[in-house]
């Protein structure tokens, strides 16, 4: 399940980490002129001079720089079973593990962060540690439809959960992908845990896996 608050500001955030290593390339050295003609000789035949044309050409600029190719997917896909820093960036108050109110209000607000998000942990069953209504705090809610989507599997459907660490967030207004949180680096295997995206809809210190 995901809240329009993740949504709207991931979907600013989202550009900014498809925008690095993509875009045109530009020239930045510049052409060399090209060489001056030499003089020519004058030679005589006879009693007439023949005068050699002096060069004239110059040098052209350099080429505009080519196309520096598709940008890459930020999400990173493949994940260790088990975040190795075992969500060691979130504090949390271990609730009632699986209760679907978890202390949250008539708004869908909870007043503390019950559950770890980045490992799941003080959630039983197929509960899915997921944000509250304005992306304050975390607690267990129960598996939507589908469930347990993995890293960039499609979560497009309203009520579709992530697996166990995941956030369902837009990159456009009708795209949604699963993206797995992390502490460090080594939470997302080859990829890297980027703390500066979506900072209003997540813990402190908690980031997303993107591609390096």
């Amino acid at each position: 399940m995901r809240t329009l608050a993740v949504v709207l500001a991931f979907s600013l955030s989202a550009g900014i980490i498809a925008a690095v290593g993509c875009g045109n390339s530009t020239a930045t050295t510049a052409g060399t002129g090209g060489t001056t003609g030499t003089t020519g000789t004058t030679a005589t035949t006879g009693t007439t001079s023949t005068t050699a044309t002096t060069g004239v050409t110059t040098g052209v600029g350099g080429s505009t720089g080519g196309s520096g190719g598709a940008a890459p997917s930020p999400v990173e896909c493949t994940l260790p079973a088990t975040p190795p820093s075992n969500g060691s960036c979130v504090t949390f108050v271990a609730g009632d593990a699986g209760e679907v109110d978890a202390g949250v209000d008539d708004g869908g607000v909870a007043s503390i962060t019950t559950c770890n998000p980045v490992t799941n942990a003080g959630c039983t069953g197929t509960d899915w540690c997921g944000p509250d209504a304005t992306n304050s705090n975390f607690f267990c809610q129960p598996a939507g439809t589908p469930a347990g989507i993995l890293a960039c599997g499609d979560c497009t459907e309203l009520a579709a959960t992530c697996g166990g660490g995941g956030l369902c967030v837009g990159f456009t207004a009708d795209t949604y992908t699963c993206i797995n949180m992390c502490c460090t680096d080594a939470d997302c295997g080859a990829g890297k845990c980027d703390t500066t995206v979506l900072t209003n809809a997540l813990p402190s210190g908690v980031g997303l896996c993107v591609t390096p």
